[in-house]
This record gives C-alpha cells, sequence and structure tokens, in this order.
C-alpha cells in the first residue's frame, strides 16, 4: 500500500533525526473509502497534533470528530462538501461524522506540540521536510488544499 510506504519513509527521516516512531502521529486520508467518494476531494493542511504523538489521526476520528478544532474543521468540511446549507443542518454528530470520513488531513509538523504551536519551530520541520511533504499531498491527490493557518508556511 502507497501510505504505509510513505509512512516507512517519515519514520525512517525521524529516525536519522532522533525522533522515535512512538513520537510520529500518522496523517493523511482519514477514511479511504469516504474521501474516493468526495466531491471536491480536499486536504486540511494544519501545524501540528496537539499532544498526540505516537498515534493515528485516522484512528483518532474513526468514531467522529474528537475535540474543538476537530469539530470545526467536521463543520468546514461538511458546509464544502454540502454546498454551504444553513448551519443547522450540519451542526449534528451524523453529518460531522460522514465529513469528517470524507476529507483528507496532514501536519507540516508529524510530531506532538503544545497547546499553543510553535511558527518558527513548524516552518523549520516544513522547510526540512518539504519533499516528503511533497511526496504525501501528491498521493492524496486533493483538488483543494485549505491551509489551516499554515498558508505563509506553505508559500
Amino acid at each position: 500500500m502507497l501510505a504505509d510506504k510513505m509512512w516507512d519513509e517519515w519514520e525512517k527521516h525521524y529516525k536519522n533525526i532522533n525522533v522515535q516512531s512512538d513520537q510520529i502521529c500518522r496523517d493523511g486520508i482519514i477514511n479511504k473509502e469516504g474521501y474516493e467518494k468526495s466531491d471536491p476531494k480536499f486536504l486540511f493542511v494544519l501545524k501540528e497534533v496537539n499532544k498526540y504523538g505516537g498515534g493515528d489521526l485516522c484512528q483518532l476520528l474513526k468514531n467522529g470528530p474528537k475535540y474543538q478544532m476537530w469539530h470545526a474543521v467536521a463543520r468546514w468540511s461538511a458546509g464544502i462538501l454540502n454546498d454551504f446549507p444553513p448551519f443547522s443542518e450540519i451542526d449534528n454528530k451524523e453529518s460531522k461524522y460522514e465529513a469528517i470520513h470524507s476529507i483528507a488531513s496532514i501536519n507540516l509538523k508529524k510530531t506532538t506540540g503544545e497547546a499553543s504551536a510553535n511558527n518558527k519551530r513548524i516552518n523549520a520541520f516544513a522547510y526540512r521536510e518539504r519533499e516528503l511533504l511533497l511526496k504525501q499531498i501528491e498521493l492524496i491527490s486533493p483538488e483543494i488544499i485549505i491551509a489551516g493557518g499554515t498558508f505563509g508556511i506553505l508559500i
């Protein structure tokens, strides 16, 4: 599977800079089946995970959005995927569950952060890992990329 090969590359990269694989948070397509059906296909590019290192974002979100930030991402996703209906139509568990399973999301920094991101550190990680990040984005193959506080770094 391409995604597994991609994560082998991430783990090898992080091992070379003395980061253990259990400190890496996997990310990408949340639910392959949902993403393949999605129209349009879009990717959220975020900064880093908040104290969730060594995990798998797809596992974290398998039962729907958790934490305030993921509820916001799910609402945005539901809005985009449903041509921005009234808020009351998308602000419910079922709509957010379906929406979060229709997207991809990656972090520029794959290791855990704090409650507040250090943009200089995020920028350093993104610059050093730009080839792997570009490869990951190409594998996801989104039609739309949404920069969640990362536009300046992406540029």
